[in-house]
C-alpha cells in the first residue's frame, strides 16, 4: 500500500489533511485502489513540488541520514534519475508489517508538506522527490508501526537532510 499526502502551507493545510483522510477512507472501501486524483501532487510555495517518482532505477545512491531505533533502521537515501538528484526513505532490519515514512519540508519550517508512506513488506523504500539547493527544502525518514503515525516523537526518525 502506498499513501502519498501533499499539503499546502498555512490555510490549505487543514483542507489537505481532511482530503487525505477521505482518500485513506476511500482506499479502505475500495480495497486499496487509489483514485487517480489522490496520486496527483499539489504544488506548494517553493521551488520544489510534490512530484513523486519511483527511485528503483536510481544511480549513484548514498545514505546521507540514518537512524536505528527499536523499530529498525530508517534511512534518507539520495540518488540520480536522468541526471537529476532525488531523495527518498528506506527501512532496513525492521518488521515487514511496519511502515517507512518519508517527509519533505518545502517551506523551511521543518513541518512536512509532502509525505510518502510504504508498508515495508510491500517495498522497503518510499517514492522519491527531487532535491533542491535551497535551505528551505529538507527531507527526513522514519519507521512507524501504524501508517497514520507521523515521524515526530518516534525513536526511529532521521535528522532533517
Amino acid at each position: 500500500m502506498t499513501i502519498i499526502r501533499s499539503t499546502r502551507h498555512r490555510k490549505g493545510k487543514a483542507v489537505a489533511a481532511a482530503g487525505s483522510a477521505l482518500v485513506f477512507a476511500g482506499l479502505l472501501l475500495t480495497g486499496g485502489a487509489a483514485p487517480a486524483a489522490a496520486a496527483q501532487s499539489q504544488e506548494v510555495e517553493a521551488s520544489v513540488s510534490c512530484d513523486w517518482v519511483n527511485p528503483a532505477n536510481a544511480t549513484g545512491i548514498s545514505t546521507p541520514r540514518q537512524r536505528t531505533g527499536p523499530a529498525g533502521t530508517a534511512q534518507v537515501r539520495s540518488g540520480y534519475l536522468g541526471g537529476v538528484q532525488y531523495g527518498w526513505g528506506r527501512a532496513v532490519n525492521t518488521n515487514s508489517n511496519y511502515y517507512i515514512r518519508f517527509e519533505a519540508d518545502l517551506t523551511g519550517n521543518r513541518q512536512p508538506n509532502c509525505v510518502s508512506i510504504r508498508r515495508v513488506g510491500d517495498r522497503q523504500y518510499t517514492q522519491a522527490l527531487r532535491t533542491s539547493s535551497s535551505s528551505t527544502v529538507a527531507f527526513r525518514s522514519c519507521v512507524v508501526v501504524l501508517s497514520g503515525s507521523a515521524c515526530e516523537g518516534t525513536n526511529t526518525v532521521t535528522s532533517w537532510w
